[in-house]
């Protein structure tokens, strides 16, 4: 049984060839302060991986601060693209740091939107 809000090892997206894959030929979808590029994948489950660029952010701590909030607010909406099976890369793009509601808000518009999405092109 799948638990509703786990973010398991399998469902990290970490392999280069696949992140380089969905960079060439993914698509993207933006809202500040993330913009979110997807690709469908031939597997049973989504997978993740965050990123925020050291150009705007020089120091370590504050880098894995935003990926975690970025990580925490995929792993508590996950549940609205269940049904699909995606790679999905979230980039930070702002310059300064948000909060993690901001950052939640627009993580549950871009989750909600890709949904959309998926469930268009199936009808």
């Amino acid at each position: 049984m799948k638990k509703l809000f786990s973010y398991p090892k399998k469902a990290k997206l970490k392999s280069r060839k696949a992140i380089a894959h969905l960079f060439a030929e993914g698509e993207y979808l933006y809202k500040y302060p993330i913009k979110m590029y997807y690709i469908e994948n031939g597997e049973l489950e989504n997978k993740i991986t965050v990123t925020a660029p050291k150009r705007n952010h020089k120091r370590a701590v504050d880098r894995n601060m935003l990926k975690r909030k970025m990580r925490e607010a995929y792993r508590l909406n996950q549940q609205i693209i269940s049904h699909t099976h995606f790679n999905i890369l979230l980039l930070y793009t702002a310059k300064h740091k948000e909060e993690f509601e901001k950052i939640s808000r627009s993580t549950i518009y871009l989750l909600n939107e890709l949904a959309l999405r998926k469930s268009i092109a199936l009808t």
